[in-house]
């Protein structure tokens, strides 16, 4: 498959769940979708949007409650299961029991679409094994058991896992979920590293905004209502289409900073003289304590910000009395004393 391609694509897709003869619950209505080689796409929206629905429907795991799905082509109701497992793999957040597994062996799982019937693992099983583990460096833990592995470790084995399959698409539910912010920031590099190198098609399901923002190439947002819309992160955050799906009355969206910040009803307000970082989390800081912060030279509470970095200074005015602070933390003492 080459760069740009095809992989997964959704036409007039309906999904949801059924219970039991009970009429199907919808969860989104008509929607178009292409999943490319070569790309990270990042899945977002509120809970309850259907992101889980969606990624556990283009892989097989739910039928569509109408339209088509097709792989590579071809649809998915004239592909066999144990051929679609070649072509898609897929990680979720659902806990597996793995017992006494090593690492090594829950990867070698992922040879199963391609051994014979005796399971038995042939020269090329061993080398995409040993491949898979090496491209998610894990290479060292291939004799741990599993149930030893810290939470980024595991999700690393299980995303090992899913390569050995050898699919063109890989689809991951959460799989950032339940591990901290620099194993997070490693797993988005690694699957970003992943789908160019590999020309792979990677569809991971995210409710980290900032992160997708600066990984994705691609960024699917899932609204409430069901509807779906498609885009490079920079322009979803320009058109407001990030705003309009994630504001809140407690959260403005912020498109200088590239996030959503917390909505603080206040008449207060400060003038901020600066550039450059210590300016920038000064202006934060005051935003956070409930401040408007301007340049207006009419305002009579000001701080100007001489130096930068660990050489930084801050300069406070309210009105005729000035003081000098050496840490924002000082500067964030006053600021709460000016609130009693």
């Amino acid at each position: 498959m080459r760069r740009g391609d095809v992989a997964i694509e959704g036409k007039g897709l309906t999904i949801g769940y059924r219970q039991g003869n009970a009429e199907p619950s919808i969860v989104a209505r008509d929607l178009s979708i292409a999943l490319r080689a070569g790309e990270l796409v990042c899945l977002l929206g509120p809970n309850g949007a259907g992101k889980s629905t969606l990624i556990r429907t283009l892989a097989g795991l739910e039928n569509p409650l109408s339209g088509c799905i097709h792989i590579s082509g071809t649809d998915t109701k004239s592909i066999p299961r144990g051929e679609r497992a070649r072509l898609a793999s897929v990680v979720l957040t659902d806990s597996i029991s793995v017992g006494l597994l090593s690492v090594y062996s829950l990867v070698a799982l992922g040879r199963h679409p391609h051994t014979k019937w005796s399971g038995g693992l042939t020269a090329r099983d061993r080398s995409r094994i040993d491949w898979a583990l090496n491209a998610v460096g894990i290479e060292q833990l291939a004799d741990r058991y599993v149930e030893e592995l810290s939470d980024g470790e595991r999700q690393k084995a299980m995303i090992a896992r899913a390569l050995a399959q050898d699919a063109k698409a890989l689809l991951l539910d959460e799989p950032t979920a339940f591990v901290d912010m620099p194993r997070r920031v490693e797993l988005m590099r690694l699957l970003s590293d992943l789908a160019s190198k590999e020309c792979l098609a990677v569809l991971l399901s995210s409710h980290d905004l900032e992160l997708s923002i600066r990984c994705a190439d691609r960024l699917w947002l899932m609204k409430a209502d069901g509807s779906l819309f498609d885009g490079v992160p920079e322009s979803m955050a320009l058109n407001g289409k990030l705003r309009a799906a994630f504001e809140s009355d407690a959260l403005d969206w912020d498109v200088a900073e590239g996030g959503f910040r917390m909505r603080r009803a206040s008449n207060r307000r400060i003038r901020a003289l600066g550039e450059g970082e210590a300016s920038l989390w000064t202006r934060r800081m005051l935003a956070r304590l409930g401040y408007s912060v301007t340049e207006s030279p009419e305002d009579s509470l000001e701080i100007r910000i001489e130096g930068e970095g660990s050489t930084a200074n801050w300069v406070a005015r309210d009105g005729s009395d000035e003081r000098r602070f050496k840490t924002l933390d000082e500067v964030a003492d006053w600021v709460r004393l000016l609130q009693r």
